[in-house]
């Protein structure tokens, strides 16, 4: 009896841990079906979630500069044209802005504010892309300011220009405007399309 036990159970656990890599094998091949589908099926468009709070350095952004929070448009901006002109207004500002953090120039760990003179971080080149491609034409509140994270670069702050087919990013680590599918960054918050003065968190499913 113990030794037809033993079997037993020797069977019983052959037969778990074959049903536990079967699971296995399933989830890694439901994975790969994910991975090779998410390009073509992803969302256009980054997602609007929860209100957050404004990043500690772009409190008081909207009294210093009214643009940067204003909201006004016909619309979606339509593509070609005004994605050529703000690969212009990216490549321009990334060859005029050199680099500095605000500890440097200011003393403090962040503050949002445009470039003084030909220096300024990623937020502040952000903010002087804004303006400039609203001073184009561009519609306000397609032009949202907001804040991801990579390896790469850590906490950083990019531009986005929202266009019918879909949201690019503008970025000072970056001569090429790229879809936001397109940048590796994980996308943490940025402003509301529907209210500018105010952020939302990011979200991209």
């Amino acid at each position: 009896m113990r030794r037809e036990a033993g079997r037993g159970a020797a069977a019983s656990g052959l037969l778990r841990a074959a049903s536990g890599a079967t699971l296995v094998c399933l989830l890694l091949l439901g994975m790969l079906g994910f991975a090779a589908a998410s390009p073509g099926t992803s969302p256009r468009f980054l997602g609007a979630g929860a209100p957050i709070a404004a990043p500690a350095g772009a409190f008081g952004l909207c009294a210093r500069y009214d643009w940067a929070c204003q909201k006004g448009g016909a619309g979606p901006s339509s593509g070609t044209t005004t994605l050529e002109m703000a690969q212009q207004v990216n490549r321009s500002v990334n060859r005029q802005i050199r680099p500095i953090s605000d500890r440097r120039q200011y003393g403090t760990s962040e503050h949002w504010t445009l470039p003084s003179t030909s220096r300024g971080d990623c937020e502040d080149i952000a903010l002087l892309k804004k303006r400039e491609l609203i001073r184009r034409g561009v519609p306000a509140e397609h032009l949202l300011l907001a804040t991801v994270f990579s390896r790469r670069t850590g906490a950083h702050a990019i531009l986005i220009l929202r266009l019918q087919d879909g949201d690019y990013v503008l970025d000072n680590v970056e001569p090429r405007i790229k879809h936001w599918r397109q940048t590796g960054y994980n996308f943490m918050r940025m402003q509301n399309p529907r209210a500018p003065s105010s952020w939302i968190l990011v979200s991209t499913h």
